[in-house]
């Protein structure tokens, strides 16, 4: 069962937002930075608003918003690649396009995201415990 699906839909449309920025270029030179800020207040957020099954909930979180927005890259994949010729230039191992190889290697994206989630969330819970046992 998806834990708190509630949030996760409501956080994955980050994931969207985040690739509308990048089809259009609006983001040129800051989106691993701006991915990485979008998957921590994800993976924070998930935690803070679950009332149960926070850890999965953020997992679960990371993992769609990134998923989301590799697919949502994908489905303007035209618009993408004349908006950052850069990346349809780019060698592609396998003698793959690059949009072949987008499709194939986005579960691993998505693991990264939700790997990257919940350890804010760990961090976060663990930091909470910490404060807890100090009082």
């Amino acid at each position: 069962m998806i834990p708190n699906p509630k949030t996760i839909i409501a956080l994955s449309m980050l994931g969207v937002v985040y690739a509308l920025l990048t089809v259009f270029s609006l983001i040129v030179g800051l989106e691993h930075r701006i991915a990485l800020s979008i998957i921590i207040i994800v993976g924070v957020t998930a935690y803070l608003t679950s009332t149960e099954r926070k850890l999965a909930t953020a997992f679960s979180a990371g993992f769609a918003v990134v998923f989301v927005a590799i697919w949502t890259q994908i489905a303007f994949h035209d618009q993408y690649f004349a908006n950052n010729p850069q990346y349809a230039e780019v060698e592609v191992p396998l003698g793959l396009t690059p949009i072949t190889y987008t499709m194939l290697f986005s579960p691993f994206g998505a693991i990264a995201g939700s790997l990257i989630a919940g350890a804010a969330a760990v961090l976060l819970h663990l930091a909470w415990m910490l404060r807890r046992r100090l009082r």
